[in-house]
């Protein structure tokens, strides 16, 4: 670990490529939410990063709010 300490008053997404959290981050400041900011992150990484996925990248998410469960996504190319 390197020591350094992050901090920020807006939008913050750690991923293992820069242009994913950006993605991530500009999800959230277009209005979207943090499961939008991950799926941008996501889609990031399989175009930065093919490696770490099949070709074409795969996300799967659960959102789970209060005790409702508003449901699921998943998406890939096809």
């Amino acid at each position: 670990m390197s020591g350094k300490v992050i901090m920020s008053t807006g939008e913050v997404a750690a991923t293992e490529h820069p242009l994913a959290s950006m993605a991530a981050c500009r999800a959230m400041q277009n209005g979207g939410n943090t499961f939008d900011a991950a799926a941008a992150a996501s889609f990031a990484l399989a175009v930065t990063q093919p490696q770490l996925s099949a070709l074409g990248g795969d996300f799967f998410g659960l959102l789970y709010v209060c005790s409702a469960c508003l449901g699921s996504r998943r998406a890939w190319a096809q």
